[in-house]
């Protein structure tokens, strides 16, 4: 493949532009933290890479507009439920829509694991705040499962 470079005259000598810019990449796992029935609130996250230093204190913060996609998957402890209840996982930005994936409790259960999980890519502006969250309504209080199964990661497009 060719090489391009760019270049840009002084008026006397012809120079080669560079860039520093890296795109963003953030992976991480979440806490294996209990969340009460009708908990709605932050996931607590813990970074694994953070490329560029965009993610602290459970938020991302984006660093360039752009498109931005988010994954991640929330599995809890196996624990009675209530038929009808729900646990969602939700990308909230801190200006406009979230995003959310939900699993609905059927009408007939006992003891169950719940697992949600959410691929969304999203167009946002510099300075844009994002979390992860999570709602609990299963009539119990659900444990996370092992930081192998509650994994998120974020992609600069």
């Amino acid at each position: 493949f060719p090489v391009t470079i760019l270049q840009y005259s002084n008026g006397g000598t012809w120079n080669n532009l560079s860039s520093t810019v890296q795109k963003s990449l953030v992976t991480g796992y979440f806490n294996a933290t209990s969340y009460n029935s009708g908990y709605y609130g932050d996931l607590a996250a813990t970074e694994n890479i953070d490329v560029n230093g965009d993610f602290a204190s459970n938020t991302f913060t984006v660093p360039r507009t752009g498109n931005y996609t988010f994954t991640a998957t929330v599995s809890s402890d196996k624990t009675a439920v209530t038929a009808g209840g729900t646990w969602e996982l939700q990308v909230v930005p801190s200006s406009g829509l979230s995003y959310v994936s939900r699993f609905m409790v059927p009408t007939s259960v006992s003891s169950i694991n719940v697992t949600v999980t959410g691929a969304f890519t999203v167009q946002l502006t510099s300075g844009t705040t994002v979390k992860f969250k999570l709602y609990n309504s299963l009539g119990a209080s659900k444990t996370l499962d092992s930081e192998n199964y509650n994994r998120f990661s974020i992609v600069e497009n």
